[in-house]
């Protein structure tokens, strides 16, 4: 038993940091018999070993942390659960996670937005709205909620709500490339109703290095194109496609090593599994223990080679 989970944990934290990611790890997995620190240790756990490319490892940490989210009371170490899981890729388990009352009901506005944010990201679309219909009754107003909430409805086929959701983004944030591309998809363009003058506007607004910036010129070339304006179309795309260029740092010699590489990898042995890691359940149901408390101060620190679950 670790007898100062606190400092040790501040410990495995500087291991972590500095790269020492196997020392971490083994710092991290000593908190596991601990009921209030299991569920951090887990993430954490979670996020090293696929950083050490132990995916089955990941995972497995990952649904340990799942097996504690309904009994914890930190809503951000539940949502931190339900993000690692769709990180790894088990998206029922990540969406169980999102359905708990801790998430599901929370007042939270910021939180319901994040949550939303995970399941739109991994399609589950009528879930996500949930979430956004929710932050917005409480109260949240925010440009980026309503892009969320326009572009889950225009999932959903709603298109007349995430027109309406879309403007309230551009209201609050006239520049907003994404806002303007998915209202851009909406519909195609007719010398009636176009958005080239937002368009043209917010490209000489925008540096070429911002990560946006390839998709705000697609988005020119989509409007210019559907109004037969072809010569002006293709130097958008070509501009897009430039930026994008600039942004993938794609080097053909690197893919073909990495090719050559996979032809040596060898397949892991018939029945090689994940490994199994231990953890009491946690049965608090008083409110969080001063205990809890430190935990929680101290796990949504983050730190370079360990971010916050």
């Amino acid at each position: 038993m670790v007898p100062d989970p606190l400092q040790h944990w501040h410990h495995a934290e500087r291991l972590a940091a500095s790269g020492a990611l196997a020392a971490a790890a083994d710092a991290y997995r000593s908190l596991l018999a601990r009921p209030d620190w299991a569920m951090p240790a887990h993430l954490r756990l979670s996020v090293l070993s696929a950083n050490m490319g132990e995916v089955r490892a990941a995972t497995a940490h990952a649904l340990g942390a799942a097996a504690l989210a309904a009994g914890e009371e930190d809503a951000a170490l539940v949502e931190g659960a339900c993000a690692q899981l769709m990180a790894m890729g088990e998206l029922e388990a990540g969406l169980a996670c999102a359905r708990l009352p801790l998430l599901a009901d929370s007042t939270d506005p910021g939180l319901l937005l994040a949550v939303g944010a995970l399941l739109a990201d991994v399609s589950f679309t009528a879930e996500s709205l949930a979430f956004f219909d929710r932050a917005h009754a409480l109260g949240l107003d925010s440009a980026e909620l309503h892009y969320r909430r326009g572009l889950a409805q225009l999932y959903a086929g709603d298109s007349a709500g995430a027109e309406a959701s879309l403007a309230a983004s551009l209201e609050r944030d006239p520049r907003s490339l994404r806002a303007l591309r998915a209202r851009s998809r909406l519909r195609r363009a007719t010398p009636a109703r176009h958005h080239l003058d937002d368009l043209h506007r917010a490209a000489a607004q925008t540096p070429d290095d911002d990560p946006d910036a390839p998709l705000l010129h697609y988005t020119l070339f989509k409007e210019l194109d559907e109004l037969g304006e072809t010569d002006a179309a293709w130097a958008a795309l070509e501009r897009g496609m430039r930026l994008r260029r600039r942004q993938v740092g794609y080097d053909p010699a690197a893919e073909e090593a990495l090719f050559q590489a996979l032809h040596e990898v060898r397949p892991a042995a018939a029945g090689e599994g994940a490994r199994s890691y231990g953890g009491s359940q946690n049965t608090k149901s008083n409110g969080p223990s001063p205990e809890a408390r430190k935990r929680s101060a101290s796990c949504l620190r983050t730190s370079p080679s360990a971010p916050r679950p």
